[in-house]
């Protein structure tokens, strides 16, 4: 009877034994989940962070790679070549063409690059990007997804006062990529 406690309490203590390297075990596993999926969070962040600079520059240079929008007749009666317009407040302006012109935040400045005065020989003119204060980003976004069929008048600009609304509006028109509805 002797032996056969002394076997019971060594089954036991082998059993705690085991039983506290499983619990060692499920606790490494434990922590090495959580470093992993740490890790692997940081690494998806810069990546996330990266994102946006990669389709800025993929977007720029398909800029530079296209030629210049075809514009139709109409289309050029609404825009700079048909002659000198003034903008005012109650101007109703939209985009030319759709997928003309990209606006990128570079080093503290909104830059606006497009393809307007690209020359029918690839890569003949290089690309002569717009540069405007951060705050103007804003209103010049709001430009861009303004197209036709859409018209947005200046004064609804998201901007400060009305004359920088206008002064921006007229830039973007001097350049030729805003149409600007003649009434």
């Amino acid at each position: 009877a002797e032996s056969t406690t002394t076997t019971t309490q060594y089954t036991t203590a082998e059993e705690e034994e085991l039983d506290l390297q499983e619990k060692m075990k499920e606790l490494l596993r434990t922590r090495f989940k959580e470093e992993g999926k740490k890790r692997i969070m940081r690494v998806c962040k810069e990546a996330i962070d990266m994102l946006d600079t990669g389709v800025d520059q993929i977007s720029k240079r398909f800029l530079s790679d296209r030629l210049p929008p075809a514009l139709t007749a109409a289309e050029r009666s609404l825009t700079h070549g048909s002659g000198p317009g003034k903008i005012w407040p109650n101007s109703m302006i939209r985009l030319v063409r759709p997928g003309i012109a990209r606006l990128v935040l570079e080093e503290g400045k909104a830059v606006l690059y497009h393809c307007a005065d690209n020359s029918r020989v690839y890569h003949g003119t290089p690309l002569s990007p717009l540069e405007f204060e951060t705050d103007d980003a804003p209103a010049i976004e709001m430009i861009l997804t303004t197209v036709e069929p859409h018209w947005i008048c200046v004064q609804d600009l998201l901007h400060g006062d009305i004359e920088d609304k206008m002064e921006l509006a007229q830039s973007l028109y001097n350049e030729g990529i805003l149409a600007l509805m003649q009434s």
